[in-house]
């Protein structure tokens, strides 16, 4: 039933790139949402991508420790605002069904899946049951991602399909990742207004912060702050301390003047001081950049803009302290 669609030349398998991921603890009955990519693995076997730290991801190590098979359901075509919510970076308190039904002003109607102890969303296209044995793994082989590379290659859970269901015609929504400024780059615009919101609690001195499309994803952040003693070094660094801010790789301190957009950015960018700029020397962005096949490169306009100040920060930027 599902597509067979390779997105880019050197992947080994079909991918579903907007599938929602509901998993649970072992002793409670509180479900996760979460946007994961599916690889199909065979007839009635998916691979899990799951980051580490992630609801899933830390749902597996529960259901490890105490060796038991962890149920998933598998939700294609869910709804709009669901799906988003999947991908938000919300505060571990908030339910993301219950978020997504905040934004539609209307709530969903669950039911009981027919071979795990989860409920679904009524309104899924298509929900696909199954178990994870928490001591299995298969290679899902290269994805062609957005930051320009050939990533995946990942050791992930395998899950075995033990039900499925589906509307009569199902429409399964997808999202092509690959060159900047791609289509997931609005998903990513959208999460920076939930960044803003929990930022004006947790560091409520940064005054703005933006992300210009074309690195989206990257974690790159222009910043500015009312304290005008802090560092962009000390910024860096309590900021990666939060959790929807862990991934940050490159944080540029603006002056309360500068006003960034997604036409002047790179102008910006060229004239800031290296001693406001600090970056993660192990992300290795440069190299990343540097190495993209051809089919995925960015705009050359981004690499002529990022990879010069890529090379001064590297040498003139004080690393984060701790």
């Amino acid at each position: 039933m599902l597509p067979e669609i390779r997105f880019w030349p050197q992947e080994e398998r079909s991918f579903l790139t907007l599938a929602v991921v509901i998993s649970s603890e072992p002793d409670t009955d509180v479900q996760n949402y979460g946007l994961y990519r599916v690889g199909i693995a065979g007839n009635r076997s998916l691979t899990l991508n799951l980051l580490p730290g992630s609801g899933a991801g830390r749902h597996l190590e529960q259901w490890r420790s105490i060796g038991k098979t962890m149920p998933v359901a598998i939700l294609l075509g869910a709804d709009p605002a669901l799906i988003f919510a999947a991908a938000a970076p919300l505060p571990p308190e908030c339910c993301e069904d219950l978020f997504s039904a905040y934004l539609k002003r209307t709530s969903y109607q669950l039911s009981p899946c027919q071979t795990v102890p989860l409920n679904c969303p009524t309104s899924a296209q298509i929900v696909i049951e199954g178990w994870i044995d928490t001591e299995a793994t298969l290679n899902e082989g290269p994805f062609g991602c957005y930051t320009g590379d050939y990533g995946g290659s990942n050791e992930c859970p395998l899950v075995e399909v033990s039900a499925l269901s589906a509307v009569l015609d199902p429409l399964i929504p997808l999202t092509l990742a690959g060159p900047l400024p791609m289509e997931d780059c609005w998903i990513a615009k959208a999460n920076l207004e939930i960044i803003r919101a929990r930022l004006s609690v947790d560091l409520p001195e940064i005054s703005s912060i933006e992300m210009p499309l074309e690195t989206a994803f990257y974690g790159i952040y222009f910043i500015t702050t009312t304290d005008s003693l802090a560092s962009v070094d000390e910024l860096f660094h309590r900021m990666r301390c939060l959790d929807y801010l862990a991934r940050i790789k490159m944080l540029i301190l603006l002056q309360e003047s500068d006003d960034v957009s997604e036409t002047n950015w790179r102008g910006i960018l060229n004239k800031i001081p290296a001693g406001q700029i600090c970056q993660d020397p192990a992300a290795d962005l440069e190299a990343l950049l540097s190495n993209q096949p051809a089919k995925l490169q960015h705009d050359a306009r981004l690499l002529e803009t990022l990879l010069p100040r890529l090379g001064i920060v590297a040498t003139e930027s004080i690393p984060p302290k701790g």
